[in-house]
């Protein structure tokens, strides 16, 4: 009847206004657990986003049977640079190191931030050998090239270690590991390197 379809047409424009609302919520929260990943201002994981792909790599490398590695850089100049030219010219250097690590690394390799100075990568498809050329090749690139601050070429300085992922290791356990091995990077690369030449 008449007042029938009325009603039934009234409840479906219901219906598709309330899957569109969960739709643009559902929009809303990805993008909000996106940006929670991100670090604040480089574009990369931070500690927290990391260490979640890190245990994802670990589960995933037992079940494939495939081989997996972690690189761990630490920026030995970085509180030099914090002192001698200030907070931007810190943040800006660890943009310069990201868009490196960004041109030499695969698409699938995950980068993120551990803390301050100290950036991780996981090498998907990478055994110990592997890891160690590309840890040289990027250590190679970062200090290959003075990075430009205002009227100053600064030298931005790298220590680098890597690790096999054992696929029944725990991802708190390796980065704790990575922890102490960036602790041991930051206390032989000392604060007061060369920083500068002038251009």
């Amino acid at each position: 009847t008449p007042p029938v379809g009325a009603a039934i047409s009234t409840l479906s424009a219901e219906i598709v206004r309330l899957r569109e609302d969960l739709d643009r919520s559902r929009s809303r929260v990805a993008f909000l657990e996106s940006f929670a990943d991100q670090h604040p201002f480089l574009p990369i994981l931070n500690r927290r986003a990391f260490a979640r792909e890190l245990g994802k790599t670990l589960t995933h490398a037992g079940a494939l049977g495939t081989s997996a590695s972690l690189l761990c850089l630490h920026i030995t100049t970085a509180e030099a640079i914090r002192r001698q030219y200030g907070r931007q010219a810190l943040d800006d250097s660890l943009a310069y190191v990201c868009n490196i690590l960004t041109e030499h690394l695969h698409p699938t390799d995950i980068v993120g931030n551990l803390g301050g100075a100290d950036f991780g990568i996981v090498l998907l498809v990478a055994d110990k050998a592997a890891a160690t050329v590309k840890g040289r090749t990027l250590a190679e690139a970062i200090t290959g090239h003075l990075y430009r601050w205002e009227d100053n070429h600064i030298s931005v300085g790298v220590a680098w270690g890597s690790l096999v992922l054992e696929p029944e290791a725990e991802a708190a356990a390796v980065m704790a590991a990575v922890d102490g091995q960036l602790l041991d990077m930051a206390g032989d690369g000392g604060p007061d390197a060369v920083l500068e030449k002038k251009a």
